[in-house]
């Protein structure tokens, strides 16, 4: 039950995810897929998973600056290393324009735990 309130909560403050991610910069980004691929449609869906993994982060992301992807044909295996860079007082002022969401966010949060259950 713990899990759906959290992901009720994240629901909840996607908006503000969104606002906060614009303003990270990813310093590393590497993704490697190590699989025991035995034919090519297996290959193409595992391109297919890295690509859109490289859209999400161009789009909700402010810049990558070193991004490296592969797929290797080795035991199953994946590796994912995010390095980022963000300062609390970009965090701080995006909660701060968003300050009516937020306890908005709180307000649910608390009715949420007071009664045991989402009131969503």
């Amino acid at each position: 039950m713990e899990i759906i309130k959290n992901i009720e909560f994240i629901i909840n403050s996607r908006n503000i995810i969104r606002k906060i991610c614009k303003r990270i910069k990813i310093v590393k980004c590497t993704i490697i897929f190590k699989n025991d691929y035995n034919n090519v449609l297996t290959f193409i869906s595992y391109w297919n998973i890295v690509s859109r993994i490289k859209y999400f982060l161009k789009k909700y992301f402010k810049y990558i600056k070193n991004e490296y992807y592969m797929i290797s044909n080795s035991e199953n295996e994946l590796n994912v290393e995010i390095i980022f860079k963000i300062n609390i007082w970009k965090i701080l002022f995006v909660l701060v324009m968003n300050i009516k969401e937020l306890f908005k966010i709180i307000k649910i949060k608390r009715r949420a735990n007071k009664n045991g259950t989402s009131n969503l």
